[in-house]
């Protein structure tokens, strides 16, 4: 960035160093004759010259200044998305092992009751029923709580992507727009948007 303001001002230092006998050129057309002088071919090589000086300083500008910062919004966007959709990859992998741990889990407690009532069955039939009801009392609460911690690590994981999503939402408005975008206007879009 810096090389390119160094070159910019020798680029300039040069024009203005060469506009000198341009101007003393065209100061002595000018008192030949009157008219347009857009039209008189001796005002071709200043408004030439001053063509070239405009276009080079345009291009310099767009060159040094306003495509690099351009390129580099644009990159540090693609990378929070990039991100941002590798977060939420993780986050959806980790609710699938959970779910699957879940399943695991209610398959390997069941097994372990049918096991034990097929043993309560050889042994005693009163047995059995208490044994039954006990051991289903237990399954029911363990995954009671199963369901319940799941339920709350789904709801903590879709606040978490609610909020990124929403701090996602904030940012490419203000992007967009120039100005600051207050958080709940944010979180109101992307439940709107959710919703849709």
């Amino acid at each position: 960035m810096r090389r390119g303001w160094l070159f910019l001002q020798s680029v300039l230092a040069a024009l203005l160093l060469a506009g000198a006998p341009l101007h003393a050129f065209a100061q002595e057309a000018e008192k030949t004759e009157p008219g347009l002088p857009q039209l008189d071919p001796t005002h071709f090589p200043g408004q030439a010259f001053w063509l070239i000086i405009a276009f080079s300083l345009t291009y310099l500008l767009m060159r040094y200044v306003a495509l690099p910062r351009v390129q580099s919004t644009l990159e540090a966007r693609e990378a929070r998305m990039v991100e941002d959709l590798d977060h939420a990859r993780l986050l959806n992998e980790r609710a699938k092992l959970l779910s699957t741990e879940l399943e695991l889990r209610m398959a390997d407690a069941r097994t372990r009751a049918q096991d034990d009532m097929r043993e309560a069955a050889q042994k005693n039939m009163a047995k059995l029923t208490t044994a039954f009801a006990e051991q289903q009392k237990v399954l029911d609460q363990k995954l009671q709580e199963a369901q319940t911690r799941l339920a709350g690590q789904k709801k903590q994981t879709l606040a978490a992507l609610d909020e990124e999503a929403a701090g996602m939402v904030e940012a490419i408005l203000k992007r967009l727009t120039g100005t600051a975008v207050p958080p709940d206007q944010a979180r109101t879009a992307w439940q709107k948007a959710k919703e849709a």
